[in-house]
């Protein structure tokens, strides 16, 4: 039987337009323009970002299923399936708080940083995720990752957004705001604090206990009992938007499929993946802890670099996942 009951942890977006990017911006944002209307298919999108603790559950059970493989000379996570080797996750980085232990075989996350979201993941790595998660949930997968990446949208897997489907979920429904919460007119900095979202210089409470800038998945909800390093309470408004996701502005950038294009002209207009001629380059959205204010505006547009059968991984890089809805 066929419901509309999103999975566990995971939000329905519906069928429908939305005017994706932004004319107006700065007098006029070149990546963001020309404002145009897209129809994105039904999907599912991941409330939080993907968390450290969700992915070493995710990297333990592919490991038992001898998918995934520890590449100790430069302390990676690799996907054994294809050829060559893929690099997942970079765990020689400080930020990275996931390490492999080689006596009990098997992957753990540093004490109190389970609910961090998981960064020095690269675009493999991320891919690479989906189908594991497909995988341990009876899912076919929707990507393949043998020889070129593609994706099949019928296939009920996870995947990684197109980059319409993420601003369409970021903006929660809300045309012409500047950010996933009600923000409309005016100039785009009046409507944003430390209160709504980990940016640069939002004052996060974490960075001085060493977790690096980022702040817990879903910390912006207003409901978590969180003590930082001093022992303090900390309190936050409830910054979901208006699908009922967190974190689309700031903390992590959230990788997507798209290869990025210097703006829209010619962009798909059904929610499908642009296919831009930055062959080396993926789109990421969002902004981070390291963005300012305009670089976690849901319009603006980033992307990541490809390198030698990796991509780029970083301490403010991290995703979600998506799948097809009914």
């Amino acid at each position: 039987m066929v419901t509309n009951h999103p999975p566990t942890g995971m939000q329905r977006i519906d069928a429908g337009p939305f005017v994706m990017g932004d004319d107006g911006l700065s007098g006029g944002w070149l990546y963001a323009i020309p404002a145009h209307t897209v129809d994105v298919p039904a999907f599912y999108m991941d409330r939080y970002e993907v968390s450290n603790a969700r992915m070493c559950e995710v990297l333990n059970w592919a490991t038992a299923e001898e998918l995934v493989g520890w590449y100790a000379p430069q302390d990676f996570a690799r996907n054994l399936e294809g050829s060559p080797a893929q690099d997942l996750l970079r765990m020689a980085e400080p930020a990275c708080r996931i390490s492999y232990d080689g006596l009990e075989g098997e992957y753990t996350v540093d004490a109190g940083a389970e609910n961090l979201p998981c960064v020095e993941v690269t675009w493999h790595g991320a891919l690479a995720y989906c189908n594991y998660r497909s995988d341990m949930e009876g899912l076919e997968r929707a990507i393949s990752v043998g020889g070129d990446f593609s994706i099949d949208f019928t296939k009920e897997g996870y995947r990684l957004p197109t980059e319409a489907e993420w601003e369409k979920a970021a903006r929660g429904g809300r045309a012409d705001h500047f950010y996933p919460w009600p923000s409309h007119g005016g100039i785009y900095s009046n409507h944003i604090d430390g209160s709504m979202a980990n940016y640069s210089g939002s004052g996060d409470p974490f960075d001085s206990a060493g977790d690096l800038g980022v702040t817990p998945v879903g910390y912006y909800n207003g409901s978590q009992q969180i003590t930082n390093a001093a022992g303090e309470l900390l309190s936050a408004m409830d910054m979901a938007n208006g699908y009922g996701l967190y974190d689309m502005a700031g903390n992590v950038a959230e990788l997507c499929t798209d290869r990025p294009a210097t703006n829209y002209v010619g962009a798909p207009t059904d929610g499908s993946s642009m296919n831009g001629p930055e062959v080396n380059h993926r789109v990421i959205r969002g902004g981070s802890f390291t963005s300012g204010l305009k670089g976690v505006l849901s319009a603006d547009r980033e992307d990541v670099l490809y390198v030698e059968h990796t991509y780029s991984h970083d301490r403010n890089l991290g995703f979600r996942c998506v799948r097809r809805a009914p």
